[in-house]
């Protein structure tokens, strides 16, 4: 029995190790409803990621102090059309982030805008690139010319258009050049190396003839050539590219709303794709994006949809995605990540429309028996029959209790003490923070 109960125990702390958790939704902004897009960069120079969001009209920004509290908010520009997406990147060389989207105007034609950045967050009002678009749904950023600088990409919906706007290195943006106006309900654009022959070509979606298709730039000036349909999927709402098997080439994967899926196609190295490799079904999938969330050195998957969950998906390595881990039940729109908190590890934001919320889940990295960040603490009693006692330096800010599974069940603020009596007989483990961002783990038994 005492061998069973070891080997038990053995595996449960494996499985500990293999999984990172993300801890409670921290809510930067909260309406009543409408947030539908979100995006995150260093607007101010600081050195810390600030957080940029879609409201209907609004476009604003919020200023993080480095420690993932947002203490100020700042209205980039509202009532000038509705966005559906951003983009933060340097459009003018200046060396600051300048803030890229497109603007929805009702009785007027549509367009695609941009908001300098001076380099401290304050940000002119709209520049326009182009009001021949009808409805935009997405915008992207690259250099398609070789020349250095950052041209735009727009995909618009009702013209069915995919289109490139040449920068000059300035900002000031040349006539709109279509690549596509056959892209039924053009839902998404992006660029990347699909063809490795050293330029960007487009990949596009289009939500209404359910097709994801790319275009290869065939001189490397942004001269791109016919449409390539790569798959079908019901209403994709974006795609991207991120080499997911680890083979050195650009992989495209994407969320369909239609379909409720998300899913990825498998490059070749030529830009010949294989069929689609599901990653989960997600009723009315909205967002999808890779990063190497478990720093484990390849590209994991969070994905977020309407009417679901924001979940995240382990990579394996060779493109296999381990089951869904549900982060969140609160329905989210967009998603995105980037280091909030500044401690090294990749968070998750999300943009909820109909909770109304901007909101961030904090990467709490791996849960096992010797994840010390640091040493200079100890726990008593411990085993304890209720009462848990952390004796530190420095102030605790957060206690936070799992189970073997990763499964938290407690969580306390601003107290050193955690009452764990109401909990079963049996092993657990404690993560803690104090107000410096220390973090320390450790395995704890209620008796």
């Amino acid at each position: 029995m005492k061998n069973k109960f070891y080997l038990i125990f053995l595996l449960f702390t494996q499985y500990i190790y293999s999984q990172i958790s993300f801890g409670n939704e921290q809510t930067i902004d909260q309406v009543e409803t409408g947030f539908v897009h979100v995006h995150s960069g260093d607007l101010d120079g600081d050195g810390d990621e600030d957080v940029i969001s879609i409201l209907w009209s609004r476009l604003t920004w919020y200023e993080n102090d480095g420690d993932g509290n947002f203490i100020n908010s700042f209205i980039i520009e509202e009532n000038q059309g509705n966005h559906q997406s951003i983009f933060v990147i340097d459009l003018d060389g200046d060396g600051d982030l300048d803030i890229l989207t497109e603007a929805n105007v009702e009785d007027t034609n549509d367009q695609v805008v941009w908001y300098k950045n001076d380099g401290t967050g304050h940000f002119s009002s709209k520049i326009i690139i182009t009001d021949q678009i009808n409805t935009g749904h997405c915008v992207y950023a690259a250099d398609l010319d070789n020349d250095g600088d950052n041209d735009v990409l727009s995909a618009s919906v009702y013209d069915d258009k995919i289109a490139w706007y040449a920068n000059d290195g300035n900002g000031n943006f040349g006539m709109q050049q279509v690549i596509s106006s056959t892209t039924d309900g053009a839902s998404s654009v992006y660029a990347a190396d699909l063809d490795a022959d050293g330029d960007l070509d487009i990949i596009a979606a289009g939500a209404w003839d359910n097709t994801l298709a790319w275009f290869e730039n065939l001189d490397g000036q942004g001269t791109f050539g016919q449409k390539n349909v790569i798959t079908y999927s019901d209403t994709i709402q974006f795609a991207y590219t991120a080499d997911l098997d680890n083979d050195g080439d650009q992989d495209i994967y994407f969320s369909a709303m239609g379909s409720n899926k998300i899913a990825w196609v498998q490059n070749d190295g030529n830009g010949n794709f294989s069929s689609q490799f599901l990653i989960d079904y997600e009723t009315n999938a909205t967002d999808v994006y890779a990063r190497d969330f478990d720093n484990d050195g390849d590209l994991d998957i969070v994905s977020t949809a309407d009417n679901g969950t924001l979940s995240w998906f382990e990579n394996n390595g060779s493109g296999e995605f381990g089951e869904q881990i549900i982060i969140s039940n609160v329905n989210n729109r967009s998603v995105y990540s980037s280091d909030i908190n500044g401690d090294g590890k990749l968070d998750i934001l999300t943009a909820s429309f109909y909770e109304g919320r901007i909101s961030w889940y904090e990467n709490l990295g791996y849960l096992g028996i010797d994840d010390f960040y640091f040493t200079d603490f100890s726990i008593y009693p411990n085993p304890t029959k209720g009462l848990l006692t952390i004796q530190s330096k420095e102030k605790i800010k957060e206690i936070e209790i799992f189970n073997f599974l990763g499964q938290k069940l407690l969580n306390i603020y601003n107290s050193n003490k955690a009452d764990v009596s109401n909990l079963n007989n049996g092993t657990y483990f404690i993560r803690f923070k104090d107000m410096k961002g220390n973090v320390g783990t450790e395995k704890i038994m209620k008796k």
